[in-house]
């Protein structure tokens, strides 16, 4: 008997150098619009509040994730799976757990980015991954089936979290201490309009403190050495690599 060609599912299954490469190029794209946001648009709308605006594009990159998430879903799983049944007569297409992951690494990084500027962004990206463990729950057991290469849990893990934490969380961490650094705040909105940036309000807060009294007087210590002593920080990043 001559046994059935394997099924192909629409999008094939990802390798680690293809995940590697399709998240750095997403990434890279992220990348070039946090520099136009805090370079240029940073300039242009300087007597606006420009913090809404990079807070209102990241809030739209979040939810189309969501909507082309479930479209994919929908059309790339539901309608694949009708089409390989029906008219080519072959099994269910195969789940393809590493460009799911890879969706999830770039959701979360937008909710990184995202935090400061738009402190809801984070109850809105659990909202979002709520719905859509439901959606690929239920996609997976009508519309998928298992792999033929299964991962190994433990390979995924440390796979996800490497990529998880080295390009997308320490990427965002760098825009981020870029715009409390270095950006100044908009003068016409915000809680910190009044002061060149971001991370001066740490300071203005210390002087507070020290003209309070002597009850509070170890919180200007611990400030001072813990939060401004750059020693510090670097032994808890090295640390933390």
């Amino acid at each position: 008997s001559v046994s059935a060609p394997a099924p192909r599912s629409l999008h094939p299954p990802l390798s680690l150098c293809t995940l590697c490469r399709n998240l750095i190029l997403k990434l890279a794209i992220l990348g070039t619009l946090c520099y136009h946001w805090l370079g240029r648009r940073v300039a242009v709308l300087q007597g606006q509040c420009w913090e809404d605006f990079v807070g209102q594009e990241l809030y739209r990159f979040l939810v189309m994730d969501f909507v082309l998430m479930l479209l994919d879903t929908l059309f790339g799983e539901l309608v694949w799976r009708i089409i390989s049944e029906k008219k080519l007569k072959r099994r269910k297409p195969e789940f393809d757990i590493a460009r799911n992951a890879l969706e999830l690494i770039y959701g979360q990084t937008l909710a990184w980015l995202g935090v400061l500027f738009s402190p809801l962004l984070p109850a809105v990206q659990i909202i979002k991954l709520l719905l859509v463990f439901y959606v690929k729950k239920t996609s997976l057991l009508a519309n998928c089936q298992a792999p033929r290469r299964p991962w190994l849990a433990s390979h995924m893990s440390t796979v996800f979290l490497t990529l998880l934490c080295f390009p997308a969380f320490l990427g965002a961490a760098i825009f981020l201490c870029y715009a409390v650094w270095q950006v100044k705040p908009s003068s016409t909105c915000g809680p910190f309009r009044t002061l060149d940036s971001m991370y001066e309000a740490g300071r203005v807060w210390v002087r507070y403190l020290e003209a309070a009294g002597p009850r509070v007087s170890w919180l200007p210590w611990v400030h001072r050495y813990l939060v401004e002593n750059t020693f510090f920080v670097f032994l808890v990043s090295a640390l933390l690599l």
